[in-house]
């Protein structure tokens, strides 16, 4: 579940994962960020919200 104090302006809907769905490849994973269900809907759906996210590292002094 994602809370709203952690990320702001965050509506509580389902938003795209960026993961294919196996069985169906047409099909894209998603998150209700209301209570944590996970769906796969039709990639052409366009009634879902998306959220911009990028990976990181976080490099601590003194480890490799």
């Amino acid at each position: 579940m994602v809370t709203s104090q952690k990320l702001e302006n965050t509506q509580s809907d389902y938003y795209w994962s960026g993961t294919t769905y196996k069985n169906n490849p047409a099909n894209a994973w998603n998150v209700n960020f209301n209570n944590g269900n996970v769906n796969n809907n039709d990639k052409d759906t366009n009634l879902l919200y998306v959220r911009c996210v990028r990976q990181y590292s976080l490099l601590l002094p003194g480890l490799p």
